[in-house]
């Protein structure tokens, strides 16, 4: 046999060998997904199952009068505790008051807190979130600690977290402290700051107009501000009404907004000034604010900004003449026959009005 003969022997016996071993691996590779997603599914029925069962748990220590004790619980194991968390706080969003301390207490005898503070040692970042969710609503000292100490996290959803939980559960005495913490980092998100400064509630009124005056940042004074605006207490309308002639444009901008959310009739006066602020945002600003407030005594003051060089300041203007009601509407109907801005402008949103 010549040796080309040969060779190609060997390369078809190698070529067949390597496909049964291709095939092989296959079969293996298949079987091994099969494994898994059976096992996948195994863990995701035992899941629910728990689930549901557990929840009973919870439903009953709503419902009776009587004290949760450990002798009528079934055990849990740690790793099924994840799933005791996450039915906890899905009923503490929907829940208060006495019901809410009940859950809680439930979760006490469960020993639940030792849980959460192993998971935010060694848990993933989903774990370590939900773990400091639920440590905030037991309140305390220890807790606060705890809180304190991730709020300085690198992970800016666990620090978001544990500032959260820092001004949904803690006294207004933490304001401060939670802007202290947030300034450190590169840059101040201010709707971060703001969404996070609001869950301290309308308690942290006073402590919110000081910190829009007097804050050194002008994203912490500015975040202040849309905090405010966001829990719109009457309690701080005048901290905060000489705001609108502050030096900085961001600061009277969002002033005026505020104002205009808080609802307080008797600053319209000053917001109607506002309105000629040599800033557009500023100027945007007070023509919303004077329409959220409907404040009939602002008539003739929108009306001269309905020309404004600026088109938006013109355009909300004329919205806010339409949802001060018919007064407004009349107004801005006897200048629509004008050839001017002014008409162009009443006539434009009179036709939007139509159209709606």
């Amino acid at each position: 046999m010549s040796p080309l003969v040969e060779n190609s022997d060997v390369v078809l016996q190698m070529i067949w060998q390597s496909t049964i071993v291709l095939a092989l691996a296959s079969v293996a590779v298949l079987f091994l997904l099969i494994v898994c997603r059976y096992h996948s599914e195994w863990r995701k029925r035992h899941k629910d199952r728990l689930r549901e069962e557990l929840s009973r748990y919870f439903y009953a220590a709503i419902s009776s009068p009587d004290s949760v004790r450990e002798s009528s619980l079934p055990a849990v194991k740690r790793r099924n505790m994840d799933v005791v968390c996450s039915i906890a706080l899905d009923m503490l969003r929907a829940v208060k008051g006495g019901d809410s301390d009940r859950i809680l207490a439930l979760l006490d005898v469960w020993q639940i807190q030792g849980y959460l503070l192993q998971a935010l040692e060694k848990g993933r970042r989903g774990e370590k979130i939900q773990s400091l969710t639920l440590l905030s609503l037991f309140g305390g000292e220890e807790n606060l600690r705890v809180l304190l100490k991730h709020a300085e996290s690198d992970d800016t959803y666990v620090q978001l977290a544990a500032l959260r939980g820092i001004a949904t559960q803690y006294d207004t005495g933490h304001v401060e402290t939670v802007v202290e913490i947030l300034s450190r980092t590169e840059s101040t998100n201010r709707l971060m700051l703001a969404d996070i400064l609001r869950h301290f509630g309308e308690e942290a009124a006073l402590p919110l107009a000081r910190l829009a005056r007097n804050a050194e940042q002008i994203d912490v004074r500015v975040s202040a501000l849309m905090a405010l605006g966001m829990i719109h207490p009457l309690s701080a309308v005048s901290a905060i009404l000489p705001l609108l002639q502050d030096a900085n444009e961001d600061v009277r901008a969002q002033t005026a907004k505020a104002l205009g959310e808080m609802g307080d009739i008797r600053t319209g006066a000053a917001l109607a000034r506002a309105l000629t602020d040599n800033s557009v945002g500023v100027r945007v600003q007070a023509a919303q604010a004077l329409g959220r407030l409907r404040d009939e005594g602002a008539l003739s003051a929108l009306a001269e900004r309905l020309g404004d060089e600026n088109w938006w300041v013109g355009f909300r203007a004329a919205e806010a003449l339409v949802r001060i009601g018919d007064k407004g509407i009349s107004l801005l109907r006897s200048l629509s026959g004008r050839q001017d801005a002014v008409g162009v402008m009443s006539m434009q949103v009179l036709a939007e009005m139509a159209e709606a």
